[in-house]
C-alpha cells in the first residue's frame, strides 16, 4: 500500500511538471497579422485639404508595424504605427488605392488596396477677369467685338452682361466675348459682366466700355441739283439725302452773294420769286455733334431774264417707250425727256385714257397704268406745254397690258395627263409628284425604249406635257 502511494505520487508530479511546461509554451507563440479592417474604407477631400483615417482592425499578435504603398504613387498619403492612414495638403486630385502592409516581429502581411483616397479637383471661384484692350471704341452704325477676358478661377465658366445705359444692341457670348450690333445709338456705355462657375457667381462692374462716336455728315446730294426758272419764279429743291449721325443742321453761302435764296431746317433750298436773273452756285455746311462739314457747289439755280423768249415744248421722249404691266398689277413710266422752257405741262389724249385707268402726272409727265386696265395695247399720245405754246407728240408712249399669267396646279393641269400615262409610282397622286418631280421630269425625256423610261411601256408625253411639268416647278409646285 505504501509503494501504490508513492507511485501515485510520482505521477501527478508528473502531470504537474507536463502541464507547466505546456502552458509556457503557448506564451511564445507569436501570430501573424491579418484581416486589416478600416470599418470606413475611403477619405474624399478637395486639393490642398488634409485628412485621417481611422485606425484599423488588425487580428495577430502586437506590436505592429506599418507600411503603405499608394497607386498612382504619391508622397502624400503616410501611415502612422496605430495604422492611421493620412492625406498631406499637397496631394494632387485622383484616386488613390492604397495598399497596406503590417509587421509584427516574425511575420508581415500586406492588404492590397485595402482603402481609398479620392480628391477632388478645387474649384475655384471666378477672379480677376479683365479684358485687353477694356474698352471699343466705334463710329456710329459700325460693329466690333471686344477679345476674350482673361479670368483665373476653374473652367468652365458662363457669363452674363448687363449694360448702363440699358441697350439691346450688346451681347456676350460663353467665351466672354462682348459683341456690338449695328444701330447701337452714340454714346459711351459701361458694361459689367457676371461670371459663374461651379463655386459661385462674381460680378465685375463696370470691367468693359463700348464708345460709339457720332458719324460726322457726309455725301449730301439734291436730285435734281440744278434747277432753270424764268425770272419772276419761286422754286423749292427737293429734300436732300445725307449721311451721318442726326440731328444735323444746314445753313449755306451762295456765289454770287444773294438774300434772296435760303435753306431750312431739313436742307430744302428755297429761292424767292425776287431774284435776279443769272447762276448762283449754292455751298452747303452741314453739321452735327461730331463735324462740320461744307459740300461745294452741292447746287445750282439758274434764273432767266423774261427778256429772252421762252423755247416751246421739243423732243418730248420717255427711255424706255414701251410700259409692260400684267392686268391686275398697276405700273408707271420714267419721267420723259423734254426740250423747251420749263416748267411744263402735260396731258394724255383723251381717246387713250382707258377708261381713265391710263393717266399722266400733268407736272412730271410720268405715265400710270391702274391694276384694271384692260388687256391690249395703248399708243399713247401726249401734249406738253409751256408759256411758249402746246405741241403733241404722236406715239410717244407705249403702254402693253398683258393678260394675267396663271401658275400651273398640279389638280388642274398636271394630274390629268399623269392618271392617263398609268399613274406609276403613285405620281398622280400630288404629294408623291411633288416629292419625284426631278426624277419623273429626268425620266420622261429619256428616249422611248431606253433604260428608265416614262411611262414605262406607254407613249412618251408630249412636249407641252413636259414643259407643264417645268412650269410647275418654276411656279412653285402649286397642288
Amino acid at each position: 500500500m505504501k509503494n501504490y502511494i508513492v507511485q501515485w505520487g510520482w505521477f501527478v508530479s508528473l502531470l504537474f511538471i507536463f502541464a507547466r511546461c505546456s502552458s509556457s509554451a503557448n506564451k511564445d507563440i507569436i501570430v501573424a497579422p491579418s484581416e486589416l479592417i478600416y470599418s470606413v474604407n475611403q477619405l474624399t477631400i478637395e486639393e490642398g485639404q488634409k485628412a485621417s483615417s481611422i485606425a484599423p482592425l488588425l487580428k495577430g499578435t502586437p506590436p505592429f508595424t506599418f507600411s503603405v504603398s499608394n497607386n498612382p504613387a504619391t508622397s502624400q498619403i503616410v501611415i502612422d504605427n496605430q495604422g492611421i492612414i493620412s492625406v498631406l495638403e499637397n496631394i494632387t486630385a485622383g484616386t488613390y488605392a492604397v495598399s497596406v502592409t503590417a509587421s509584427n516581429s516574425t511575420n508581415r502581411a500586406t492588404f492590397p488596396s485595402v482603402f481609398t483616397v479620392n480628391v477632388k479637383k478645387k474649384i475655384l471661384p471666378p477672379s480677376a477677369l479683365a479684358y485687353t484692350p477694356n474698352q471699343l471704341t466705334l463710329d456710329f452704325g459700325a460693329v466690333g467685338n471686344s477679345t476674350a477676358p482673361s479670368i483665373q478661377g476653374t473652367a468652365p465658366f458662363t457669363f452674363g452682361m448687363t449694360a448702363n445705359p440699358q441697350t439691346d444692341k450688346i451681347s456676350i457670348n460663353n467665351q466672354g466675348v462682348i459683341a456690338v450690333a449695328t444701330g447701337l445709338e452714340t454714346g459711351t456705355y459701361k458694361i459689367s459682366v457676371s461670371a459663374k462657375n461651379d463655386a459661385g457667381n462674381v460680378s465685375f462692374n463696370d470691367t468693359f466700355s463700348v464708345v460709339v462716336k457720332p458719324s460726322p455728315p457726309s455725301n449730301l446730294t439734291y436730285s435734281p441739283n440744278t434747277v432753270e426758272i424764268n425770272a419772276g419764279t419761286a422754286v423749292t429743291s427737293s429734300l436732300p439725302s445725307i449721311q451721318g449721325t442726326l440731328p444735323i443742321t444746314y445753313t449755306m453761302t451762295t456765289s454770287p452773294v444773294t438774300d434772296k435764296i435760303s435753306i431750312g431746317n431739313n436742307g430744302t433750298i428755297s429761292v424767292a420769286s425776287t431774284l435776279t436773273a443769272g447762276t448762283y452756285n449754292v455751298n452747303v455746311t452741314a453739321k452735327n455733334e461730331a463735324s462740320t462739314i461744307t459740300f461745294n457747289n452741292v447746287f445750282s439755280v439758274t434764273v432767266k431774264s423774261t427778256n429772252t423768249p421762252a423755247s416751246p415744248p421739243s423732243s418730248l421722249s420717255y427711255s424706255p417707250k414701251i410700259l409692260t404691266i400684267e392686268q391686275g398689277k398697276a405700273g408707271s413710266s420714267a419721267a420723259p425727256t423734254i426740250s423747251g422752257t420749263s416748267p411744263f405741262t402735260f396731258a394724255i389724249g383723251s381717246n387713250n385714257t382707258a377708261n381713265g385707268q391710263i393717266s399722266i402726272n400733268a407736272t412730271t409727265g410720268v405715265v400710270s397704268a391702274g391694276a384694271n386696265t384692260p388687256t391690249g395695247t395703248y399708243m399713247l399720245t401726249i401734249t406738253a406745254g409751256n408759256s411758249a405754246g402746246m405741241a403733241t407728240f404722236m406715239g410717244a408712249l407705249t403702254v402693253v397690258v398683258n393678260a394675267p399669267v396663271v401658275a400651273v396646279s398640279f389638280a388642274k393641269d398636271i394630274q390629268p395627263f399623269l392618271q392617263v400615262c398609268g399613274g406609276c409610282h403613285s405620281y398622280n397622286q400630288y404629294a408623291a409628284a411633288k416629292a419625284n418631280i426631278d426624277n419623273m421630269l429626268n425620266r420622261v425625256q429619256r428616249a422611248q425604249g431606253s433604260g428608265g423610261f416614262m411611262p414605262q411601256g406607254g407613249s412618251p408625253l408630249s412636249k407641252t406635257q413636259i414643259d407643264l411639268l417645268k412650269k410647275w416647278v418654276d411656279d412653285g409646285l402649286k397642288e
